[in-house]
């Protein structure tokens, strides 16, 4: 879908004060962000008949043309821009605006791997352990997870940029879409319009109108793999990593490898959603002490909170709290 032409494309591209960028790393709320920037910006009043998502927006980056020229979106006042580069490979302008979506890297990751092996004959599980170890290094796709998020997060309190969570947009729809309203300054949506935006925005509505709301790339490598059984419209649970791919130690590799790499780029105030600080019983862990980490197995769980480790020397070391645990480095990525 990329090539180093039209990458260039992307780099080259001046940007106007009519253009809305909305930039997201693969499967963290792109598409649901489109649209609801273009309702919106049309105070609800959805797609013309026949319309799919690819055709309100451009995606400068690919090489399949029909994408690249934002002169051919229907709308003339603003233009819809989709990007999942990092800002180091974008072409920024304080004339345009900026909305960029972050998701949580367990719960980007297990999306992802869904989407892979719905196009491909492998499952999610085996794309798990193929990509886990590049998921977040400049080796993966659109330079990996984390120099995405690290780039944009630092933008975060420019006027021409909204960073949105994706968790928050499920948990609190209505409070963004007043905050879109208001960064695109559109002020004077009545109550009408919000309630068409809703609509046109729930999960139901998308869910049941694929034709509209799935990328036609998508549905073409859907059906080159036979597979008519993947939606990407999917309403999956926040923090579903461990039920769906990996065992909960390496569902904590990936926070916590995700977490030392931010902070290594400068970002040490990101806030995680999917990861549970909770240990388990018979779970490996290691715990802080004066002299170093030490490693042991959680033996029994607390009523407040705390945990009791047996020790390597079959003692027991007992009220360890989860800030002073973590996995063993063993098991990290």
């Amino acid at each position: 879908m990329i090539s180093k032409e039209s990458l260039t494309n992307g780099w080259t591209f001046q940007p106007s004060s009519n253009d809305i960028f909305v930039a997201a790393f693969p499967k963290s709320g792109m598409t649901w962000m489109i649209q609801l920037v273009h309702e919106v910006m049309t105070r609800g009043k959805g797609f013309q008949f026949n319309q799919n998502i690819d055709d309100i927006h451009a995606w400068l980056e690919v090489k399949d043309g029909s994408y690249l020229d934002p002169s051919k979106l229907p709308t003339k006042h603003f233009r819809i821009i989709k990007t999942h580069q990092p800002i180091r490979h974008q072409s920024y302008s304080s004339k345009a605006k900026y909305i960029v979506v972050l998701r949580d890297p367990g719960n980007c990751f297990t999306s992802l791997c869904k989407c892979a092996a719905a196009m491909s004959a492998q499952s999610p599980r085996d794309i798990s352990t193929r990509i886990m170890k590049h998921f977040c290094t400049s080796s993966f796709n659109f330079g990996g997870w984390v120099q995405h998020v690290s780039g944009w997060w630092k933008l975060r309190n420019r006027p021409n940029v909204l960073v949105v969570r994706y968790e928050e947009m499920k948990k609190n729809f209505s409070d963004i879409l007043n905050q879109v309203a208001s960064f695109l300054q559109i002020y004077d949506l009545n109550q009408g319009e919000k309630d068409d935006i809703n609509m046109h925005c729930s999960f139901q509505y998308m869910k049941n109108n694929p034709d509209m709301f799935q990328p036609r790339y998508i549905t073409q490598k859907l059906k080159r793999a036979n597979n008519q059984t993947y939606q990407l419209i999917d309403k999956e649970e926040i923090g579903s990593f461990a039920k769906c791919l990996a065992e909960p130690t390496y569902q904590k590799a990936l926070y916590d490898y995700c977490g030392q790499q931010l902070k290594r780029m400068g970002v040490n105030d990101f806030p995680f959603y999917g990861i549970s600080k909770e240990y388990h019983v018979d779970e490996s862990v290691e715990y802080k002490t004066k002299s170093g980490w030490k490693q042991g197995l959680i033996k029994t769980v607390n009523k407040d909170g705390t945990y009791n480790i047996l020790c390597s020397d079959e003692t027991i070391e007992n009220n360890w709290k989860s800030k002073d645990l973590r996995i063993p480095t063993a098991m990290t990525i």
